[in-house]
């Protein structure tokens, strides 16, 4: 028993600390990764409609890339894992199977003190957990089934001016994007823009201007301001 003892405190804490503190480097890496993924997409969606096939091609290359590098890093983070419990799950059997030793080596009490009734209660055997792993090919499974799923979406994305909703079609139409009302929207304050109101992700806002807003057509024609 001291022998394991000594081996446990020896191996196990130091092995969990840096093994979780890898982990936690690479999940980082992977959120770093993954908000760098929502911005290019959301950049792809915008300006589909103004990109050659080449430019599409390669936009869509690089975020499927920067899946691949996220999905690396999500890799490790289980591979690592499976370490940590393989490791701990070793100090486990090897505790067990001491526990059968001593159960085995266990004093019997003599017949006078079981005639007094000191007799020890029978513990009650405690069953033991199956203990469930996940398997690495069973996590890359999900995470790959999960990117495609992303990037078949990303590749069947329609041109934006060509978006169909099921909506009233005599509803009216706004923005870049010729589609209806829906969201927070700006409006330019060209009183003649013929567009009127914009979606504020399709012009690049997130919040409300404070002052006077022209889109960008009506910013390349400012006599018709007036």
């Amino acid at each position: 028993m001291d022998t394991i003892h000594v081996r446990m405190n020896a191996q196990l804490p130091p092995f969990v600390r840096a093994t979780t503190s890898t982990i936690k480097e690479l999940d980082e890496k992977v959120e770093d990764l993954k908000r760098l993924i929502r911005q290019k997409t959301y950049i792809y969606v915008k300006n589909l409609r103004n990109y050659t096939r080449e430019e599409k091609f390669n936009f869509l290359n690089e975020i499927r890339t920067l899946y691949a590098e996220a999905d690396g890093f999500a890799e490790k983070k289980v591979e690592l894992a499976e370490q940590m419990y393989d490791k701990v799950d070793s100090f486990i059997n090897e505790m067990d199977e001491y526990k059968k030793r001593l159960d085995k080596k266990r004093v019997v009490p003599d017949d006078k003190k079981l005639a007094k009734g000191t007799q020890p209660a029978k513990r009650a055997k405690v069953p033991k957990v199956e203990r469930k792993k996940t398997t690495a090919a069973e996590h890359k499974a999900a995470r790959l089934a999960e990117n495609a799923a992303m990037m078949d979406q990303l590749k069947e994305a329609p041109v934006v001016g060509e978006l169909e909703a099921p909506v009233n079609p005599h509803e009216p139409v706004y923005c870049v994007c010729r589609q209806v009302s829906f969201g927070q929207m700006v409006a330019c304050d060209n009183k003649h823009c013929p567009t009127e109101w914009f979606h504020f992700g399709c012009v690049g806002i997130d919040a409300t201007p404070s002052g006077v807003w022209y889109c960008s057509d009506c910013k390349q024609q400012p006599r018709r301001r007036k």
